[in-house]
């Protein structure tokens, strides 16, 4: 749950906070902004607090202004040797904030990104700030940065204490991890520092698929002064870095970087930006950021002066043959040349100066760095181009080929590279066909998307080299940025997911800050993503425990898997005889925005391998042959998201982790087949396998025909059971709609239940019907207990659990009781949980032992408990905990019980060793003290030879206040006992009623007595 705060307007003196796991939004007003002040001054010396810390919570600021409170006398602001906030957590973001007005010293800028911290900013703006306005320390794990216009205005860190990090100081090392505090955040007003190590197990994966990214959009950068840089300083390890469309103007530099070492006087400041972070890729080559800065900035302008950019590259064979600081001004304005239309050929040249244009694709991009406002043109001839390992960065371009039938281009296995790379930039590609080989190495994807970017693909035609030979890599894999997919068509082809592969792979693969995914007009054929592995049974963990240990399961798989993306949109897509593990076609796993859209796509035998693989019927509750949806998201959203699909894969169509959702709930709207008011089954004639569900070919089971009802929102379908012993291990309802309606005892009148009956299994574990914001009615059934201790041991499950607001329960002409009577329950027959619907009428509870729990368990908020005519004998509770039935009422809801009669009930302790105040009857508990008048009436019931240890029939506890809602009227109370008088006749007692209520006796005036007992 997103806990949203809303500030209003005001100062509001706070001590540090911090988030430890929590969602939480922080918001201002729509109509001002919230500014948080801090005095320096009330601050111990010594005290170095942050005023928030997000450890590992979820926070998002909206509309916030931060602003260090001045001194009263001088008007000055002090420093702080602290950071407005400390964000420790990768999922962060601000959104239309300030810093303004701040001055802070030590390591410690304004705000500040650490231990894997990372995040979003967009419209946030950083003006007047001294001693760092951003830090961000990037660690081990890949942790990516976006900024989205994004405004640092007159900002300064002039901290020259820069240690080990410095080039150009003898302690310096490219090999060595940064460590804190020789390497400072506050050397230049925005910094990004890195210790990414290359680790052994990440081989032989290269390097950039692990990288964290800095992206920045439209981003403005003026009048900063900085040591190392005026603007952004980016030092350390490896890391991938992107500025598209930003602006510099105006921004100084301090320190003289040394560029040609024989010339002591070559010496200039960064005034824009210094790049010095370099590090070993996977083959132990050193690469260093003032190369990739070559393509790593797109469209960005600098009205500085000279020089803007110096970077720390490896040797220019144009010019100087040494490693060190180099003048890389030009990426920061275009590049050298001009771009335009430009043709690639067979017939092309290097320069490109021909009529057939060029003959390389890197040879069009080489100096160019357009950003999106005036893209690169590429216009490829016919022909087969080998494309390998190309970084297209941040550079906005489009590519188009003579018809995917026409232009190929193709990726090596020997190379075992992507064959293209966007960070940042915007590409579209358009009829060209793409074909991928396979390789013994994960590269990410043919086609690699990280940073703040968007892949565009239109006309494109993928393709395997070699069908038969498993891919380890994705089609496309994406970390960042949007992914849009138009009239593609996703060839064969068949991916290795096992256990021991580090990284997973699919046609489509998004993760992290993926943003936007739009697939249009496509096709997905003959797709598979599941592991060779799979299942992974007991002796596989047995003899290979450091593959296959405790915790580690399979792959899930899907052509379409999004593990993490801000919205999903598919539309007129089809997706035929894809086979994944737990889901064939597409995997929802996290979307931000639960409004997805998937409208007039068309799903052809598309298998969850899982589902034919594993025969247990609970272990496949989860699968759904076409479609997972795991992210967060209500009913009506599923509801309206799927609209004119259609499938002819088998059932489960539409899976989810959330039991209201699962196993088929939203079948429906893939099969307008399934809207049927009826489905039968009988355990006599039926088949689960070959059954329709139809009166002339039922089902064999009730989960069966649960499992295949429709379950629109707007209409219940019945389940029309036969006569005979249903014997299940579990009936899971979820979030359907559904009635069950058994058969009555010949001519019986009134009808009475007995030739149908539901009964749980030997393998009934946790619930035996379980409804989750779901609808049950059932009519005419006997629910026979399986309780005999040599069948269930001590298994503890509710009979029929009810979750969730939605929910909604009406049972009639039903029995409840168990196979051995002497066996106590460990559990609830009936529980439910708050904000339940409930209608309980003529209906039986026979004589069941309970534990120490009661037979029914209800918690009323909200929505209304109705119980009437229902009768509850001989139900004996061995500890004494309970009565018969338990409500606890949450001063909303209403709550009847009217015409019910409980007799021979028990709640006493063994030997009348106990002192109990529970009566046998009702437990009736208020949680709060506010409630209205009548809101709890049990009228003309019967209590009848009820015995407790203090109380024979009635236990009213909870807030004294809350009696003023309880009316008890024209009820038979007789023969109820107490049984505490053995050995302890001094303790206050009742027959019937008794009141164990804090100061009650003062309450039950003769008035308040009148008002509840009628």
């Amino acid at each position: 749950m997103n806990i949203v705060i809303s500030v209003d307007e005001g100062t509001f003196d706070e001590l540090p906070i911090s988030v430890q796991s929590e969602l939480i939004t922080l918001q201002g007003t729509d109509s001002f902004k919230t500014t948080q002040y801090i005095d320096p001054t009330s601050i111990p010396v010594g005290e170095k607090d942050n005023l928030i810390v997000i450890e590992n919570g979820v926070v998002s600021f909206q509309n916030v202004i931060f602003q260090q409170q001045k001194k009263e006398n001088s008007g000055s602001v002090m420093k702080h040797e602290a950071s407005w906030v400390e964000i420790h957590h990768p999922r962060s973001y601000l959104t239309n904030c300030t810093f303004s007005e701040s001055n802070f010293g030590g390591n410690k800028p304004g705000l500040r990104y650490c231990n894997g911290g990372a995040g979003i900013l967009t419209d946030v703006v950083f003006t007047q700030v001294n001693g760092g306005a951003l830090g961000v320390e990037y660690g081990s794990s890949s942790a990516d940065m976006i900024l989205r216009n994004v405004t640092f205005d007159t900002c300064t860190a002039l901290n020259n204490n820069d240690g080990s990090c410095d080039p150009d100081s003898p302690l310096y090392s490219p090999q060595q991890p940064l460590s804190y505090p020789e390497c400072l955040l506050t050397t230049s007003p925005v910094v990004f520092q890195s210790s990414f190590v290359y680790e052994k197990d990440m081989a032989p994966i290269p390097g950039y698929i692990f990288y964290s990214i800095c992206s920045f959009k439209s981003c403005k950068f003026k009048n900063n002064q900085g040591y190392n840089a005026g603007a952004v300083e980016l030092k350390g390890n490896m890391m991938l870095i992107a500025f598209v469309d930003c602006e510099f103007d105006g921004n100084i530099g301090q320190k003289q970087h040394q560029l040609d070492p024989s010339n002591v006087s070559d010496v200039h400041e960064a005034n824009d930006m210094f790049i010095s972070y370099n590090g070993p890729d996977e083959s132990g080559t050193i690469v260093y950021g003032g190369n990739e800065a070559l393509w790593s900035l797109g469209g960005c302008k600098s009205s500085s002066n000279a020089m803007q950019v110096i970077g720390y590259r490896d040797q220019d064979n144009d010019s100087r043959m040494y490693e060190g600081n180099y003048d890389i001004s030009v990426i920061i304005n275009g590049g050298k040349f001009t771009y335009d239309n430009f043709t690639l050929s067979s017939n092309g040249t290097k320069t490109g100066t021909g009529p057939d244009g060029f003959s390389q694709l890197k040879y069009v991009f080489r100096d160019r760095l357009p950003g999106t406002q005036n893209p690169l043109i590429v216009n490829v001839r016919q022909g087969k181009w080998d494309v390998i390992n190309f970084f297209i960065g941040a550079v906005s371009c489009q590519i188009y080929g003579s018809g995917y039938d026409k232009t190929s281009f193709e990726n090596s296995a020997a190379e075992s590279r992507h064959l293209l790379s966007v960070v940042g930039g915007q590409v579209l590609l358009s009829s060209i066909e793409l074909l991928q080989a396979s390789t013994e190495t994960n590269y990410g994807g043919l086609l690699v998307l990280r940073g703040d970017g968007l892949l565009s693909l239109y006309n494109i035609s993928f393709s395997q080299t070699d069908v038969w030979q498993a891919q380890l890599s994705s089609t496309i894999f994406a970390t960042a940025g949007d992914v849009q997919i138009e009239n593609c068509i996703f060839n064969e082809c068949e991916f290795d997911n096992s256990v021991e592969r580090r990284k997973k792979s699919a046609t489509v693969y998004c993760a992290d800050k993926t943003g936007k995914v739009n697939i249009t007009s496509s096709s997905f054929d003959t797709i598979k993503t599941f592991g060779y592995d799979s299942p992974i049974t007991q002796s596989m963990r047995t003899d290979k425990p450091q593959i296959y240990g405790d915790g580690v399961v399979e792959y899930e798989g899907a052509a379409i898997y999004i593990d993490e993306a801000q919205q999903f949109i598919c539309i007129n897509t089809n997706l035929t005889r894809c086979d994944g593990w737990r889901v064939g076609g597409i995997n929802l796993h996290k979307l931000a925005f639960s409004n997805m859209s998937l409208i007039n796509c068309t799903f052809t035998k598309n298998k969850a391998m899982e589902g034919e693989k594993i025969q247990d019927f609970v272990s496949k509750m989860l699968i759904g042959n076409d479609l997972i949806l795991d992210y967060k998201f209500l009913r009506e959203d599923a509801i309206n998201s799927i609209q004119d699909c259609s499938s002819i894969s088998q059932f489960p169509l539409i899976g989810s982790k959330d039991p209201q959702f699962g196993y088929g709930v939203f079948d429906y709207l893939l099969q307008s087949s399934m809207y049927i008011d009826t489905v039968y089954a009988s355990i006599k004639d039926g088949n689960d396998i070959t059954g329709q569900g139809t009166q002339d070919q039922p089902y064999k089971t009730v989960s069966v025909a649960t499992s295949r009802a429709a379950s629109a929102q707007d209409r219940v379908t019945l389940i029309q059971i036969n006569e005979g012993l249903y014997q299940e291990r579990l009936i899971m309802i979820g979030g359907r709609q559904l009635g069950m309606q058994g058969e009555p005892i010949p001519d019986s009148q009134p009808q009475l239940p007995g030739p149908t009956i539901l009964q749980n299994t030997e393998e009934t574990i946790d619930e035996f019907i379980a409804v989750y914001n779901g609808t049950l009615e059932i009519h005419l059934l006997l629910v026979l207990i399986e309780n005999r201790y040599e069948v269930i041991a001590q298994n503890a499950f509710y009979i029929l659990s009810i979750r969730g607001l939605q929910s909604n329960l009406a049972i009639t002409s039903c029995t409840f009781a168990t196979v051995d009577q002497q066996v106590s329950l460990k559990d609830e027959v009936l529980n439910a949980e708050r904000g339940a619907n409930i209608t309980i009428g003529t209906s039986y509870f026979e004589q069941i032992l309970q534990h120490d729990t009661p037979t029914a368990h209800f918690r009323v908020q909200n929505q209304p408990l109705t119980v009437t005519n229902v009768t509850f004998t001989n139900i004996i509770v061995a500890q004494a905990n309970s009565g018969a039935v338990k409500i606890e009422y949450y001063s909303t809801g209403s709550c009847q019980i009217e015409g019910c009669t409980f007799s021979f009930g028990m709640s006493l302790t063994a030997n009348y060793m106990g002192s109990r105040t529970i009566g046998a009857a009702i437990t009736l508990i208020f949680q709060e003290p506010s409630v209205e008048s009548q809101s709890v009436i049990i009228r003309d019931c019967t209590f009848d030879t009820c015995m407790g240890d203090c109380c024979g029939a009635l236990t009213v506890q909870g807030i004294t206040q809350a009696l003023v809602g309880l009316q008890i009227s024209t009820c038979i109370f007789e023969n109820n006992m107490f049984g505490s008088t053995y050995h302890f006749d001094q303790l206050p007692r009742a027959s019937d009623v008794f009141f164990d209520m804090e100061d009650v006796q003062q309450f039950l005036d003769i008035d308040s007595e009148n008002m509840i007992f009628e």
